[in-house]
C-alpha cells in the first residue's frame, strides 16, 4: 500500500473516492491520507487527487457521488425485489399444498386405489397379525403421502412415480414369499422420493408431513427387531433405494425444465 497524498482538510472526499472506485482504483483513507492498494494505480490516483485539491467543489465529484449512491440504491431495490419474489413463491407453494389436501377424494383416484389394494391384502391375509399390521401402517402412510403428491402433480405423474417405486420392493416381497410387504416398500419409497424432492426442489411443493419421518423410522426399526416378517424389511430397504433414485431423477428433470424455460424467456425478451 502506497501513499497517494494528503486529503484537503475540511472538504468531504466522497466524490473523489466514488470516482476512484468507478475507475477501478482501490484506495484507503487513513489519518487524513489517501493510500492506494496497488502501486500501478498511483499515477492516476495522484492526478485525480491534485484535481480535487484544485477544484474540490467541481460538479464532477458530485456527479460521481450521485452515480455511486444510485447504484447502491438499485442494488437495494433488486435485493428487495428478489426477497419479495421468494416470499411470493413460498406463499404459492403453501397454497398449492393446502389445495391438494383440501381437494375432494374423487380427485385422487390412484391413492384411493392403493388403499383399496391394502384392504384386499388384508382380506386375503385372513387377519394374520404378521400381515395385517404392516398393511394397515402402509395404508396410513400412503394416504398421507399419496394425497399430497397426487393432489399437487396430478394422477398421471403420480402413477408414473408409483410404477417406478413399486417395481423393486414388490419384486423383493414376492421373492421372499410375502406379497403384502410390497405395499410397505412402496410407502417407504414414496417417503424417500418425497423427502428428496422437498429438500432439493422446493418448487415442487412437496413436503414430508410433520412426525411422519420419525414414525416410519421407528416402524422400520421395529421390523428389524422382528415385529414383522423379514420380507417386509427387505421391501422397505428396496423401496428406500428406489425412492432415492426417483427423487434425484425428478429433481434433475425439474431443474432442467426450469433452465430451458428461463432460456426461452430470455430469448423472447431479446427478440
Amino acid at each position: 500500500m502506497r501513499l497517494v497524498g494528503t486529503l484537503p482538510a475540511g472538504r468531504p472526499a466522497g466524490g473523489l473516492l466514488a470516482l476512484l472506485a468507478a475507475r477501478g482504483v482501490e484506495v484507503r483513507v487513513r489519518e487524513g491520507g489517501l493510500w492506494a492498494l496497488d502501486e500501478a494505480d498511483l499515477p492516476g490516483a495522484r492526478e485525480l487527487l491534485d484535481a480535487f485539491r484544485r477544484e474540490p467543489a467541481h460538479r464532477r465529484w458530485q456527479e460521481a457521488l450521485r452515480a455511486a449512491l444510485g447504484g447502491h440504491e438499485l442494488e437495494r431495490r433488486q435485493a428487495r425485489g428478489e426477497q419479495a419474489r421468494r416470499v411470493r413463491r413460498a406463499w404459492r407453494r403453501e397454497r398449492r399444498v393446502r389445495r391438494a389436501f383440501a381437494a375432494a377424494p374423487s380427485s385422487r383416484p390412484l391413492t384411493l386405489g392403493l388403499l383399496a389394494l391394502g384392504a384386499l391384502l388384508l382380506a386375503l391375509g385372513g387377519g394374520d397379525p404378521a400381515t395385517a399390521l404392516p398393511v394397515l401402517a402402509s395404508c396410513y402412510w400412503l394416504h398421507e403421502l399419496g394425497t399430497q403428491a397426487e393432489g399437487l402433480h396430478g394422477t398421471r405423474r403420480f402413477a408414473t412415480r408409483v410404477l417406478a417405486l413399486a417395481a423393486l420392493p414388490w419384486a423383493a416381497a414376492w421373492a421372499a414369499g410375502v406379497p403384502a410387504g410390497g405395499l410397505s416398500g412402496l410407502a417407504f419409497g414414496l417417503l424417500a422420493d418425497t423427502a428428496v424432492r422437498a429438500a432439493r426442489d422446493p418448487e415442487s411443493g412437496l413436503r414430508v408431513p410433520a412426525g411422519l419421518l420419525s414414525l416410519m423410522s421407528a416402524w422400520m426399526l421395529a421390523c428389524a427387531l422382528g415385529a414383522a416378517p423379514e420380507a417386509v424389511l427387505l421391501a422397505q430397504c428396496a423401496g428406500l433405494a428406489a425412492g432415492l433414485c426417483t427423487g434425484l431423477a425428478g429433481e434433475l428433470t425439474a431443474r432442467g425444465r426450469r433452465r430451458l424455460a428461463g432460456r426461452a424467456t430470455g430469448a423472447r425478451q431479446l427478440s
